[in-house]
């Protein structure tokens, strides 16, 4: 059975026994790279669709860059030209004393031969600018597709046994990252389900784009976040999801470690792609949102572009193809980077789970 939790959480847990009743099940996916079947769980592959329901696309208005070729005048293009000329002068000025004079005569022949293929006369520059629109509706991307067998410890709504995560992979105005959608499927919309996998006609960044994966499911147990500064920063506020005396007393137990590894949000925290569990632990809680309809949001999904093999290792399931820590690429099997840090949450309403998705890009 895979495992990569890190075995010193459990000495956290023995001086901190109180977390348990806090506990939430979170399942590491552990994507690779495969053909994977739109009849098992996996990650960028295809999905079972129902027959008759159509693929969705985003009407959103989708920003994008464009190119175009600026023409410049005789005028402008001959200033350019004498601009060359002055920066190479005052080049060779500066080096004159320290080359033979043979080697300055190289210089100036080399320069004056460039000077003649590129002649003062108007010629065409290529520049990129943003500002485009790309006019068709853009078709959704498949992320994750999971059914419930897989990991029943993971809370599905009543009824349902599938769940799709789809988000768009176009640019949108305001908005950090792909936004995504989510359809949870019951048994019998399934039973004249088939296989679909589309033809994206647009992606913003390729790094956006999915690596179709094949996924191994590990359950496990995630605990609250908490304002991971340190107790003596006194900028910051409790997060307040734990006790007062907790949080604080954990903040206080990270402010002796030594080793990042021993911090509270390196042992409750999993890294990697995973469904459910908490939310990230930051120095500010300003992550932490609230549904429209009063109620708290929940993780839904999180998107990581590393494995961090590092400091969670795997300590079991030895034939498992973890990949060497020391390699980025065996790190990143989806090949996919959001952010600046890579950090991509999807957070669905804890009460509804119809409700409109959001997100949080770190």
């Amino acid at each position: 059975m895979i495992s990569t939790v890190p075995p010193r959480r459990a000495l956290l847990l023995n001086e901190f026994p109180e977390l348990l009743d806090y506990a939430r099940t979170a399942v590491r996916l552990h994507p690779r790279p495969g053909t994977p079947s739109g009849r098992s769980s996996n990650v960028g592959g295809p999905m079972l669709w129902p027959t008759g329901e159509p693929w969705p696309t985003c009407t959103a208005e989708h920003t994008i860059e464009v190119e175009r070729l600026v023409l410049l005048s005789d005028a402008e293009a001959a200033e350019r030209h004498a601009q060359l000329n002055e920066r190479f002068e005052a080049m060779l000025a500066r080096i004159a004393d320290h080359l033979p004079e043979s080697r300055l005569a190289q210089l100036r022949e080399t320069h004056e031969q460039n000077m003649v293929a590129n002649p003062p006369t108007a010629h065409e520059i290529r520049m990129t600018t943003g500002g485009g629109i790309f006019t068709e509706p853009v078709v959704m991307a498949p992320v994750v597709q999971f059914f419930r067998r897989d990991a029943p410890e993971l809370p599905f709504p009543d009824g349902t046994e599938l769940l799709q995560i789809l988000w768009c992979p176009g640019e949108h105005l305001g908005k950090l990252g792909p936004q995504p959608i989510a359809r949870w499927r019951t048994a019998a919309e399934l039973d004249t389900a088939e296989e679909v996998f589309p033809e994206l006609n647009h992606v913003a960044w390729d790094f956006w784009r999915i690596t179709p994966c094949e996924v191994h499911p590990e359950p496990l147990a995630e605990f609250p976040p908490i304002c991971n500064a340190g107790p003596n920063n006194r900028r910051t506020e409790l997060f307040g999801i734990l006790p007062t005396d907790l949080e604080q007393r954990l903040r206080e137990r990270d402010e002796a470690q030594t080793d990042e590894n021993d911090h509270y949000f390196r042992l409750v925290e999993a890294p990697g792609w995973k469904l459910g569990g908490w939310d990230i632990s930051t120095p500010e809680p300003d992550h932490l949102r609230t549904c429209p309809c009063g109620a708290s949001m929940r993780p839904l999904l999180h998107v990581a572009d590393g494995e961090a093999l590092d400091h969670w290792a795997p300590n079991a399931e030895p034939d498992f193809p973890w990949g060497d820590p020391t390699q980025w690429r065996d790190q990143e099997p989806t090949g996919v980077s959001i952010g600046r840090n890579g950090l991509y949450w999807i957070l669905a309403c804890a009460t509804d789970p119809a409700h409109e998705l959001t997100t949080d890009v770190y």
